[in-house]
C-alpha cells in the first residue's frame, strides 16, 4: 500500500505553490517520492479557523491516513493535534519549539521573537518617529508578543503606531493610516504572509518602506525581509514526514528551531522609495549585514 498522506495550510491555494514543492523535495531526501503517495489535500482554509478546524477533522477521519502535514503556522498545527491524538502531525512552521503532542514534531521558524530584530533594522533604514507596525491580534500569545516589542521600541526611542488587522479585508485601509514614506514593521503572522501580493501592493501605494518576515516579501518587491528560510522549514517537514513513513515515530524525530537568519534587502524597491521620497537610501552598514541583494536593474 502507498504512504497516505494528509495536508493542510491555513493560506490561500495558489499562493504557496513553492511551498509543495519543497515539502515534495524533503519527502524525496526520505526516499519517499510524492508521486509514490497517496495525498490527500493540500487543502487550504483560506485564513478561516473555522475552515482549518473541518479540514483537520476531515483528514482525521481518513482510513489508513499515517501522516498530516500542517502548513501556515500555530493555528494549523494546533487544528490538527486537537483533531487526532494517534496520527503523525508534522507541522511545517510554528512559532514554538516545544513538543506539544508526543504523536507530533516539526519545524520551529522562529517567527514573531524576531520582530524586535526587524524593528532595529527599520529603524536603521528610517530613524524617524513613529513607526507603523501591522499587528494581528487574534494570534496566540499576542500580548507577550507587543509587550517584547513595544519594550525594543522603548530601547529605540520610537514610538510605535498599531494598526491591528484580523481579516485580509483591512490590509489597504490599514496601511492607508500610516503617512507616506512612513517606516511600516509588518509582524510575523500567517495572515500577512498568506495575502503578501495584498500586503506588498498596499504598501507600495504609500510609499512605504517595510520589513517584513520571510525573503518571499522582499523577493515579490518588499524593501526587506529578515527570518529563516521558510522554503528550507517546508523541506524539513518533508523529510520528516518521509521518515515517519519509512516507520519513525514522531517521539524519535525531535523539533528543529531554524537558527540560521537572512536579511534580504531589494534595491529595485528602494530605487523607487528615492524617487517618490527623496534622499530615501539603504545605509551602507546595513547593506553590508545583508545575505542576499535584488538589485536595481
Amino acid at each position: 500500500m502507498p504512504g497516505i498522506i494528509g495536508i493542510m495550510h491555513s493560506g490561500t491555494s495558489g499562493h504557496h505553490d513553492a511551498h509543495l514543492n519543497a515539502l515534495k523535495i524533503g519527502l524525496a531526501w526520505a526516499g519517499q517520492p510524492y508521486s509514490g503517495l497517496t495525498p490527500h489535500g493540500p487543502f487550504y482554509a483560506n485564513d478561516n479557523r473555522q475552515t482549518l478546524h473541518t479540514i483537520a477533522g476531515n483528514l482525521a477521519a481518513v482510513p489508513n491516513i499515517q501522516v498530516i502535514i500542517a502548513g501556515g503556522g500555530t493555528a494549523s498545527a494546533m487544528e490538527a493535534m486537537n483533531a487526532t491524538n494517534t496520527i503523525s502531525i508534522v507541522y511545517t512552521s510554528v512559532a514554538f519549539s516545544a513538543r506539544p503532542a508526543q504523536n507530533m514534531t516539526g519545524i520551529c521558524a522562529r517567527t514573531s521573537e524576531l520582530d524586535r530584530d526587524r524593528l532595529r533594522y527599520l529603524h536603521a533604514v528610517r530613524g524617524s518617529s513613529p513607526v507603523g507596525v501591522l499587528t494581528n491580534s487574534s494570534r496566540p500569545n499576542f500580548s507577550n508578543e507587543w509587550a517584547t516589542l513595544q519594550a525594543a521600541a522603548n530601547s529605540l526611542n520610537v514610538r510605535l503606531q498599531q494598526q491591528d488587522v484580523t481579516a485580509a479585508a483591512n490590509i489597504h485601509s490599514a496601511f492607508n493610516s500610516f503617512q507616506p514614506g512612513q517606516p511600516v514593521l509588518v509582524t510575523a503572522d500567517p495572515l500577512f504572509n498568506n495575502n503578501r501580493p495584498m500586503v506588498i501592493t498596499a504598501a507600495g501605494n504609500r510609499n512605504t518602506p517595510a520589513i517584513y518576515q520571510w525573503r518571499e516579501f522582499a523577493q515579490d518587491g518588499g524593501l526587506m525581509s529578515y527570518g529563516p528560510s521558510l522554503t528550507y522549514a517546508y523541506e524539513l517537514a518533508g523529510n520528516y514526514a518521509g521518515q515517519i513513513l519509512n516507520g519513525a515515530q514522531p517521539n524519535s524525530l525531535n523539533p528543529v528551531t531554524l537558527q540560521t537568519l537572512e536579511l534580504v534587502i531589494n534595491l529595485r524597491t528602494a530605487n523607487d522609495l528615492n524617487n517618490a521620497l527623496g534622499g530615501f537610501q539603504i545605509p551602507p552598514g546595513v547593506l553590508a549585514q545583508a545575505n542576499d541583494i535584488i538589485w536595481a536593474p
